[in-house]
């Protein structure tokens, strides 16, 4: 009995299986192989850091070309409004986000 716990507790913990993505992911080393979590965490901090914002100030620019070409009229002005209002909106819950995921997972946050 005590020999079978000496092996259980003298094994080593299963590792995770290792992948190479081929993705030039900012933080990733193309040559390198890495987990899943590894994976999933870069592409998340990819989509967070690098395409939300750039995808929310894209839509705040649209929104001002769109509020300044409506020339007064109401509705064009009112939608242009409530495009910019979404853009900041978005981008304050990407920030958000961010804030959550460094609070409570400094992996998935860094």
């Amino acid at each position: 009995m005590f020999n079978f716990v000496s092996k259980v507790l003298a094994a080593s913990p299963p590792t995770a299986p290792t992948f190479n993505p081929g993705l030039d992911l900012p933080g990733m080393d193309p040559d390198a192989k890495y987990t899943i979590y590894q994976y999933l965490s870069a592409w998340l901090n990819f989509l967070i850091n690098y395409i939300g914002p750039g995808v929310a100030v894209a839509m705040i620019i649209y929104g001002g070309i769109r509020y300044i070409l409506s020339r007064g009229q109401e509705s064009e002005t009112t939608a242009a409004k409530e495009i910019i209002t979404g853009a900041v909106l978005g981008l304050l819950l990407l920030l958000l986000i961010r804030m959550v995921l460094n609070i409570f997972n400094t992996d998935l946050g860094a």
